[in-house]
């Protein structure tokens, strides 16, 4: 048996082998190592030496089996100051937390000093949104940190079952020398090692029997940090990074085929015929109903509205729904569980309704290509009629019937067809005329202000997203809410009084009724004033910079229509108009119309924006709002007597 001092100390020489990939070994002092450090990387605060992530894949007790070891070395580069001391693991009940060292190494003479973490703080780890959570995190400071020195981080976590394993990102928020992912697997265990946005020419990788077992390496080299840029996409869809694919011995089909079997099992209760409670339930939420879609809204509205969502995190309960009699008890309920019980209540009207998994738009893959539990992260119910299937999701609770929740639009989901059947649809993507604002004002000047009143009409998911803010900001913050929503103009908008319409009709528009003032709007030169009309920009939040790298995510299609009707003062008379104007194309682009009749001038701007993703046309999507900025910059004359 060894001692566990003799285990510190192999460990202590395998980090100062780790340091040694990095240059250590051949012959370079500590000094030496951070002055070509510093070299390499200029103006980063530190680099990671190594970033490696182990799974080791075996047959257990009870089953396939998995276990992770992560090493992180990190080479301080500046001498850090406050968090930057502070580290943290992440683990759970269903991935428990099997070991976990860290220390510093100190620069000392030519070579280091170790300095070992004393305290570490396990504790529980509390997200907002998360009503039961089964997380946990060690949180602790690593000592010694000045520059030049390396924080040594290991720890091990286990997965109870095999396909539970996720995979590796070569990439942080630190530039890395050296990253690998290996994975040793039992023979009889197939395992694949699936790569994304990595070039074959950037990789080295291996695939060789050790020992008995079977090795895979993947390793990359000198990658800069992961890049993030406002409203860009999840990093999952640009940074490089491997996903694993398990199949254990005897499972047949194909990926996908033994994907479906294993998430069959979570739901096999599903399958059986709801309970008497839950079918008088039914009948009296339907009522005199006489068709399925007006049966099936019914029950939507009644999960909408009875049942609080609340994210679940425990072990497999965060995997296997709640029974639907449970969840109508307790009048709370993840997605899952909310799900299952929309899918028993319309289950008991003999309703075509069934259950489903999708990934929220924060993950790209297909399942096709990744048939994983890392493929998908919610569960909806599609409900089929006739050659109509709609795509119900219980925790969009603001949504009308029939809508998709705005985070699973043009996404793939896998629809539970039976215990050993299941299909994969595409969830549709709601066109920009689907979700509008239309936002008319009438003005008129008073010296250099503009004063109006205004009507603005929310719809689709511009009306969900409003209302949710609506019904979930605190009272004292409401007015600053609207303010932000309805601004014109410039930040010196006031909004003077503001009465709200439709809020708790999902099928209806939101309509703001409103009066306001825009103070210094106007230039005033003499008896002329310089006033520009088109007072909204919905699209000033999306700019894309010069140099920008990544693509604009954006939540939904829109469409916004903006009226402004500026009354002439008495005898004035207005140069600049009729102006006309408009850019962009399929995808996205705005248009612009000014005209007058002698006592008012009408402008009127409507923006159509039809991508989820700016990406390929982002040059296309930066030149349009410059001549947006031209556009929202023209002013008209206003000569008075």
């Amino acid at each position: 048996m060894t001692s566990s001092g003799s285990v510190s100390k192999k460990r202590a020489l395998l980090a100062l082998a780790v340091i040694g990939i990095a240059g250590a070994a051949t012959g370079q002092s500590s000094e030496e190592l951070l002055v070509r450090m510093r070299r390499a990387w200029q103006d980063q605060s530190s680099v990671y030496l190594v970033r490696n992530s182990t799974y080791r894949i075996t047959k257990g007790e009870k089953g396939y089996v998995a276990y992770r070891e992560t090493v992180e070395e990190e080479l301080m580069l500046k001498d850090p100051t406050g968090a930057a001391q502070q580290e943290t693991v992440h683990y759970s009940t269903l991935f428990p937390l099997k070991r976990l060292e860290a220390w510093t190494m100190v620069p000392q003479g030519k070579g280091y000093r170790r300095m070992p973490v004393r305290d570490i703080e396990h504790r529980d780890s509390r997200e907002s949104h998360i009503f039961h959570d089964d997380s946990r995190v060690a949180s602790f400071l690593m000592p010694g940190l000045v520059s030049g020195a390396i924080a040594h981080i290991e720890h091990e976590v286990s997965y109870a079952d095999a396909r539970f394993v996720g995979g590796h990102f070569f990439t942080s928020n630190r530039p890395t020398v050296l990253s690998t992912l290996t994975v040793v697997s039992d023979p009889g265990i197939e395992v694949d090692l699936l790569t994304f946005h990595m070039a074959d020419s950037l990789l080295e990788r291996s695939d060789a029997m050790e020992k008995g077992k079977r090795v895979q390496r993947i390793t990359m080299r000198d990658i800069p940090s992961m890049l993030y840029e406002d409203d860009g996409p999840s990093p999952r869809y640009y940074a490089p990074h491997a996903q694993i694919v398990v199949r254990l011995p005897g499972a047949t089909g194909s990926g996908l085929d033994q994907l479906y079997a294993w998430y069959s099992e979570h739901i096999k209760d599903t399958f059986r015929e709801p309970s008497a409670g839950l079918r008088a339930l039914s009948d009296s939420i339907v009522g005199d109903a006489a068709t399925e879609i007006e049966k099936a809204a019914r029950i939507y509205r009644w999960v909408q509205d009875r049942i609080h969502y609340v994210a679940i995190e425990d072990g497999m309960n965060g995997l296997v729904p709640a029974p639907a009699d449970e969840v109508c008890r307790s009048r709370y309920g993840d997605c899952k569980g909310m799900s299952n019980l929309m899918h028993a209540l319309m289950k008991a009207q003999g309703l075509d309704a069934r259950l489903a998994w999708v990934g929220t738009r924060d993950l790209p893959y297909a399942y096709s290509e990744l048939p994983t539990a890392s493929v998908d992260n919610h569960m909806i119910v599609a409900l089929r009629s006739g050659d109509t299937t709609l795509f119900l999701d219980g925790t969009a609770q603001n949504n009308a019937f029939g809508v998709p929740s705005g985070f699973t639009q043009g996404k793939e989901t896998l629809v539970s067809d039976g215990p050993d059947r299941y299909s994969v649809m595409r969830i549709p993507v709601m066109p920009a005329a689907f979700s509008t604002v239309v936002d008319s004002v009438w003005v008129r000047l008073e010296g250099d202000a503009l004063i109006g009143t205004g009507v603005a009409r929310f719809s689709g998911y511009e009306r969900y997203d409003l209302s949710y803010y609506l019904k979930s900001v605190p009272p004292a913050r409401k007015d600053e809410l609207l303010r932000a929503t309805l601004m014109k103009g410039s930040n010196k908008f006031l909004l003077d009084d503001c009465t709200i319409t439709g809020l708790d009709d999902a099928s209806a528009p939101l309509t703001l009724q409103y009066s306001f003032r825009i103070p210094d709007h106007a230039r005033v030169a003499g008896n002329k004033r310089y006033v520009p009309l088109m007072l909204s920009d919905p699209w000033k939040d999306k700019r894309a910079r010069n140099g920008r790298r990544l693509a604009i995510e954006v939540e939904h299609r829109a469409q916004h229509d903006y009226v402004v009707q500026l009354t002439l003062p008495p005898g004035a008379s207005c140069s600049g108009v009729p102006v006309a104007g408009q850019n962009g194309n399929d995808h996205f682009g705005y248009s612009m119309e000014i005209a007058g009749n002698g006592t008012a001038i009408t402008s009127r701007s409507l923006f159509t924006l039809e991508d989820l993703m700016l990406d390929e046309r982002l040059p296309e999507w930066r030149s349009t709002n410059v001549e947006l900025m031209k556009d929202l910059g023209r002013t008209l004359v206003i000569e008075t007597p």
